[in-house]
């Protein structure tokens, strides 16, 4: 038995006698070849491209991307506040990118942060598509890999988060490269890769929690190592290797648990909190137990969720291929340590899916966003499977040949492409294009001792003002009120006499407008 990692080349020894020798030369395999540095400088190219475009296309960022920056601003003048709420990594990474660039442009401007952390996403979705390659490389080959990772730079969805200002492909960049130093961990049987693995698991923890599931994998593939060790693989060498994941793990993550004080995400605490119904210490809740049903209709609901979320992601062909190829991966009789990985992968993400969903009653594209990709991976051999389905059918009587199935591949890979083109292409905030108008004369016509009632916190944060939001009362205190109406005769209800200043549309549709108000006292 050869090792994984080796392959076997039939090497002819004499040429001049009849009788021809041959001899096995193993030779072992490389992980990385001239051929991979040509498939990665593709896909990056094209995810250039196209981030580029949506960035300078980009008419208003996510209202997280709001959040990020503000967090990263506090960041500078309070950084306890910030570490303890949300985790800080990605406003960290902002904060970082921010000090480079203002070190060759003046970047104060709401602007400057903007396109800097715009800019700082998209190099993080550049650097996420290696790891995602020779994941998908060991897992389902090279070619296959490669298709994945064309459809992964082309999906809508996941191009759009890239050039927004969210924390998706930061955190995906850390899980992914977590698994790949697993897999490769297991496959090369090096201990100190394990330590690696730990360490940037600890890393993409502080930007998003669920990164700690990295070391939930590797402590189970080397608790089966440990019971079941390989022959050439001790018993002293597995547990080595599972220290240095924890210690690993444990560098970055301690200090900034320390800092924050708690041990658990606030989303874990709820959960635990509402299903036994007490608390203590850091678990405790502050609002009381809450209650929340994971009923057999409420999974349902949930499952019905997820699937619709991952197909959306997908662009739905590319969802059915993903299931199929899915499945044939998991249906081969030998379970070999990567597909132990990729099961407790899926097994974990679906339940904690369905577990938010249960909880919060909302599942969003962002959520189900690694379980995607990861099945991304898996498209192009289910796509392999029904284009030869679909040649079947087509031909009937005639015989299947390869080049055949091979151009129906190409088809149905053309088509799931064609569908997420006009997605694709779409700028960012473009349905809601009045607000830039509105936070334009905002900037030029208050002071910035003005307090403005917005409907959306972005029209305030583009003005450069201080915004308070709102959603049916308005703050009485407000000097200036923006509110979305269908009428121009509507007005709003406040305690105070007003004026209309300036009114615009939404967006092109023109449906509803967008009005400002003066306050008079």
């Amino acid at each position: 038995m050869f090792r994984q990692n080796h392959y076997i080349r039939i090497k002819t020894v004499n040429k001049t006698c009849n009788i021809k020798q041959f001899e096995l030369v193993v030779e072992k395999k490389r992980l990385v070849e001239r051929q991979d540095f040509v498939h990665i400088a593709v896909l990056a190219a094209i995810a250039l491209v196209i981030g580029v475009y949506l960035i300078a296309a980009t008419v208003l960022i996510s209202k997280d991307g709001v959040f990020y920056i503000e967090q990263a601003q506090k960041l500078q003048q309070n950084p306890a506040e910030v570490i303890t709420g949300q985790p800080p990594g990605y406003p960290f990474l902002i904060l970082t990118a921010h000090k480079l660039v203002s070190l060759f442009a003046d970047k104060a401007a709401v602007h400057g942060w903007i396109y800097t952390a715009q800019v700082m996403t998209l190099l993080f979705r550049i650097a996420a598509l290696i790891p995602l390659y020779f994941v998908g490389k060991l897992l389902v080959g090279r070619k296959n890999s490669f298709w994945a990772g064309l459809i992964i730079v082309l999906l809508p969805y996941p191009a759009e988060f890239g050039s927004d200002i969210i924390r998706e492909w930061p955190h995906l960049l850390f899980l992914a490269t977590g698994l790949l130093l697993i897999i490769l961990g297991c496959k090369y049987n090096k201990w100190w890769i394990f330590g690696t693995a730990g360490l940037i698991s600890g890393l993409g923890h502080i930007i998003r929690p669920e990164c700690a599931q990295v070391v939930l994998y590797g402590m189970v593939l080397l608790s089966i190592r440990f019971f079941r060790p390989p022959a050439e693989v001790g018993r002293d060498k597995t547990l080595i290797a599972l220290i240095l994941l924890v210690i690993g793990f444990a560098i970055p993550v301690v200090p900034y648990l320390n800092a924050r004080g708690k041990i658990l995400p606030d989303k874990v605490k709820i959960l635990i909190s509402a299903d036994s119904g007490t608390s203590q210490s850091d678990f405790e809740l502050k609002n009381g137990p809450i209650v929340y049903d994971c009923s057999f209709v409420q999974v349902g609901k949930a499952a019905g969720k997820l699937v619709i979320r991952i197909c959306e992601n997908l662009m739905y062909l590319f969802a059915v291929a993903a299931i199929i190829g899915i499945y044939d991966y998991l249906r081969r009789p030998k379970w070999t340590e990567d597909k132990i990985m990729i099961s407790l992968f899926l097994f974990l993400n679906i339940l904690m899916m369905l577990l938010l969903y249960c909880q919060y009653d909302y599942l969003s594209r962002r959520h189900c966003f690694p379980l995607s990709i990861m099945l991304v991976l898996f498209v192009p051999a289910g796509v392999d499977m029904l284009a030869c389905l679909a040649n079947k059918k087509i031909l009937k009587g005639w015989v299947l040949v390869k080049e055949n199935s091979q151009k129906m591949f190409f088809v149905i890979i053309f088509l799931g492409m064609i569908i997420g083109f006009p997605k694709l292409f779409r700028p960012m905030g473009s349905d809601k294009e009045g607000y830039r108008s509105v936070a334009e004369w905002l900037n030029k016509n208050t002071v910035a001792t003005d307090i403005i009632a917005v409907p959306d916190v972005r029209i305030a944060f583009y003005a450069e003002r201080k915004g308070i939001e709102y959603n049916e009362q308005i703050p009485v205190y407000a000097d200036y009120v923006v509110r979305i109406v269908k009428s121009t005769d509507e007005k709003p209800e406040i305690d105070k006499n007003i004026n209309a200043e300036y009114s615009t549309w939404v967006n092109s549709l023109k449906k509803s407008r967008l009005v400002i108000c003066k306050a008079i006292n």
